[in-house]
């Protein structure tokens, strides 16, 4: 074995500042192993501070602009040579610009060329190489081409072969962690995304900043300006909810689930309110009033859709809602997006009714799931949508042309240390990810926990190993479903009432289910001895933020394997 260098280098072939796991990496690798690490990879977006004034972490950051500004065409024509020049400069940085490390800890994917690059690196410096898997590569390569297509099979088998004469796998679940040693026959250690100590419920104060920087109307719609003779802001009790996502925005994120989910609150608060339609119209084309589902239709556990028939006062109510869902599926198409038959047979019913100007639902009629007392009120809701993406362009001009009164949205791109700030600062936090492979988890949502913010995520394959339904989140599986717990969530916000399921965590998600009444005030005769839905959500996401910090878990899973690799107790390092 060579000698201890007391040197690491983490690879990204990407935007390191868009790349947390990593810069977490590296900041463990300094602090708690006590190494010099070189951080190598895209520049672009913005590093965060503790990582870029780190002493022991040095920053190799290649550009991203070659051909930037050629056309299309001509783009195209020199894309060979581009990746070519890519591959050199790696080359250059891991085998000539940067001394030798112990070992390179990769980020998989991308896949090609990276593992091939890595690996000669690692010949030629005599240092050996670790994966960390986030997702398989051919995966993600077969979203383009299909899962069958040769190009598929030879990433595979690319892929297979190189990751064998790793010398360390790190994996982010335990269903990737078994696919790995079942099929692959790689043994791996699952270390889960944790968030860092600055990811953290915020501050009156923080959140005031933050809000500020990101649109004065919000900050204006949220606070109260201190009083004469005071220095203290204190919060609207009319204010929006905020809810906040954060998008990649790539075509492998539906993010019209999210647009339509909005657009279904949105009209169903107004026909609680007893609203016009925008523009006078009550649906056209596409308009689900005859279709639209039976008041207080719900799915069982087993799938079966019992109706029970509607009382006169039900019936009056669902029309109200029919031209609310008509108006929706109206609104939709005008902007773009389709909603479907299947998701209007489930959706939830409102009726109207109106309590001292505040938005209150109609007496005995099913909200998004479950019954809403007359006087429960809904807030209005200001989404924040953060990230950088190819189609966020493209998303942004179909939220311009809905037609919207009780929902907002903005779009923000921030700084690393305002990112924290957001979401201990936001109500809700909604993820729209799913994998490629089914076995890797969104780091958005392991965040949103850390600062104790709950999540409604999009259910796939592993994702029960991070989001405990109705415990610290809810999941969904359509648009109407996420409207429904948006409804259930906020019903009665900021006074603290929320619907509370009645039923198990492990049905909580079939949430056109019925659930207790939404008490119009926490004091309320009808109020439930326990947390309301979205207190009891809040303090389960704390719980699970709270659980494991990022260092505890590297210390514990990673630790021992670098001490492996670097021949010698490396953890007392970080005491110099």
């Amino acid at each position: 074995m060579t000698r201890r260098r007391g040197r690491a280098a983490v690879v990204v072939v990407g935007d390191v500042g868009r790349s947390p796991r990593m810069q977490y990496h590296a900041l463990s690798l300094a602090n708690q192993a006590g190494l010099e690490v070189d951080l190598i990879g895209y520049g672009g977006s913005q590093v965060h501070p503790s990582v870029a004034e780190h002493p022991r972490i040095h920053l190799r950051l290649l550009s991203l602009s070659f051909s930037s500004k050629l056309s299309r065409p001509l783009y195209l024509l020199l894309l060979p040579l581009k990746l070519i020049a890519q591959v050199l400069c790696f080359l250059w940085v891991l085998c000539v610009s940067t001394p030798p490390p112990d070992f390179y800890l990769l980020q998989n994917p991308p896949t090609i060329p990276t593992f091939t690059v890595v690996r000669f690196a690692g010949l030629v410096r005599r240092a050996s190489f670790v994966i960390d898997w986030h997702n398989f590569g051919f995966t993600l390569f077969g979203l383009r081409f299909g899962p069958a297509h040769p190009l598929v099979k030879i990433h595979k088998w690319y892929e297979t072969t190189i990751a064998r004469q790793a010398a360390a796998h790190i994996c982010v679940t335990r269903a990737m962690q078994q696919e790995l040693a079942n099929n692959w026959d790689i043994r791996a250690t699952v270390l889960y995304d944790r968030p860092p100590a600055f990811f953290r419920p915020s501050s009156l104060e923080e959140k005031r900043e933050v809000l500020g920087r990101i649109d004065q109307s919000l900050l204006d719609s949220c606070f109260s300006p201190p009083a004469p003779g005071t220095s203290q802001w204190t919060l609207r009790p009319d204010r929006p909810a905020l809810v906040v996502s954060s998008s990649s925005w790539t075509a492998d994120e539906d993010f019209d689930v999210l647009l339509e989910a909005a657009l279904m609150y949105d009209r169903r608060v107004a026909a609680i309110k007893g609203e016009e339609e925008p523009g006078g119209e009550q649906g056209g084309e596409g308009g689900r009033g005859a279709d639209a589902a039976p008041l207080l239709s719900y799915r069982q556990a087993d799938g079966r859709t019992p109706t029970p028939a509607p009382t006169p006062a039900a019936a009056a109510a669902a029309a109200a809602a029919a031209a609310a869902a008509a108006a929706a599926a109206a609104a939709a198409a005008a902007a773009g997006m389709s909603t479907g038959a299947d998701d209007a047979r489930k959706n939830g019913l409102v009726g109207e009714g109106e309590a001292g100007g505040e938005v209150a639902a109609g007496a005995g009629v099913a909200g998004g799931g479950g019954r809403l007392e007359f006087g429960a009120k809904f807030p209005k809701l200001a989404f924040i949508i953060t990230g950088k993406g190819a189609l966020r362009s493209h998303y942004e001009a179909k939220m311009r042309r809905l037609r919207l009164r009780h929902v907002s949205f903005r779009t923000a791109w921030l700084a690393p240390e305002d990112y924290p700030r957001l979401l201990g600062s936001a109500d809700l936090g909604v993820s729209l990810h799913t994998s490629s492979s089914g076995l890797d988890l969104p780091m958005k949502v392991v965040d949103m926990f850390g600062c104790g913010l709950p999540v409604c995520a999009i259910s796939y394959s592993c994702i029960h190993e991070l989001v405990k339904d109705g415990t610290n989140g809810l999941l969904f599986s359509d648009s109407s479903e996420l409207a429904s717990q948006l409804i259930d969530i906020f019903c009665g916000f900021p006074e603290g009432s929320s619907v509370e399921p009645s039923h198990s965590p492990s049905t909580v998600s079939s949430y056109s289910s019925f659930a207790p009444s939404c008490p119009s005030s926490p004091l309320s005769s009808s109020a439930l001895s326990s947390a309301p839905l979205l207190e009891k959500l809040r303090a389960g996401a704390l719980a699970t933020g709270s659980a494991g910090k990022w260092a505890d878990e590297w210390g514990v899973n990673v630790l021992p394997l670098v001490e492996r690799l670097s021949g010698g107790d490396v953890g007392r390092g970080a005491m110099r």
